[in-house]
């Protein structure tokens, strides 16, 4: 006997819909990030794009102020140079290596460690003044060492 009414029609709608499983919301966040990071993947891919089309289209001039070499279309590389700015360290040929010249370690007159440990503790670069100032005042303090350190006595000899 076929059923009539809401309860009926509801009954076979949902017989006839394709079941569905149900997402967790887990799995709903992890879509929603994979979307997210396409979008920002597809931004970075048309921004390259766009800047690629603009330097092969500007003139040898623009080229050379953006840092171009004109002969071979390619990036000037940046060779970091010792002695110069603010890092401590720099990489060069693969390997983190202190930012000091050779010229700067033989004005100051301090080798590489000691070099470095001013810089750390003083938060500037040394120069050979403070060097100079720095090892008068370690000169200092040792005599003031030696002045105040009690005599030992030997013994007491007596004259016969």
């Amino acid at each position: 006997m076929a059923e009539y009414g809401r309860m009926a029609k509801a009954k076979r709608m949902a017989a006839n819909k394709p079941k569905t499983k149900t997402k967790s919301r887990l799995q709903r966040l992890r879509e929603a990030q994979m979307e997210r990071r396409k979008a920002r993947a597809r931004k970075r891919v048309e921004s390259v794009q766009k800047k690629s089309a603009a330097a092969k289209s500007a003139s040898p001039a623009t080229k050379q102020k953006r840092g171009f070499n004109i002969v071979a279309n390619k990036p000037k590389s940046k060779s970091s140079k010792f002695g110069v700015g603010s890092a401590k360290t720099i990489m060069h040929n693969g390997r983190r290596l202190a930012n000091v010249s050779a010229d700067q370690l033989k004005k100051t007159g301090m080798s590489l460690r000691q070099y470095m440990n001013m810089w750390n503790k003083t938060g500037k670069r040394p120069t050979a003044l403070t060097s100079k100032q720095k090892m008068q005042m370690s000169n200092f303090e040792a005599g003031m060492k030696q002045a105040t350190a009690p005599k030992k006595s030997v013994g007491s000899r007596r004259k016969s």
